[in-house]
């Protein structure tokens, strides 16, 4: 039971849009079978609202089960591209983008002399 468990969280991390887009299609269809079979056992009771809200329920939490798993996906994948390409700059050093600056006393002595001449 804790390998199949582990096998699920794998899937869960690695192909949300899998795993959570299975669970939106299991829970559509028995929100479509309940509905068929709500549909032939009321049809002659006038209370019909507990089979529309539990077949809505059903309905909307497998809408919002397909679409988790969408977000998900575009989130792992985007995770796993920046976790790429940090690995494929790892070894690398930015290269500067500023000229070094000079420092008065890495200038010639006569070119010092010839800024404070001119004047």
């Amino acid at each position: 039971m804790r390998i199949l468990a582990f096998v699920g969280m794998l899937v869960k991390e690695y192909k949300p849009a899998t795993f959570f887009g299975m669970i939106g299609v299991v829970l559509g269809a028995l929100a479509v079978l309940l509905r068929e079979a709500f549909f032939a056992v009321l049809v002659a009771s006038t209370s019909h609202d507990a089979a529309i809200a539990t077949v809505g329920v059903l309905g909307v939490t497998a809408v919002l089960s397909f679409l988790s798993g969408m977000i998900l996906d575009s989130v792992s994948r985007s995770r796993r591209e920046v976790k790429r390409m940090m690995y494929l700059n790892a070894g690398r050093t930015a290269a500067p983008t500023d000229p070094p600056r000079t420092r008065w006393k890495d200038i010639p002595a006569v070119a010092l002399s010839n800024i404070t001449d001119s004047r």
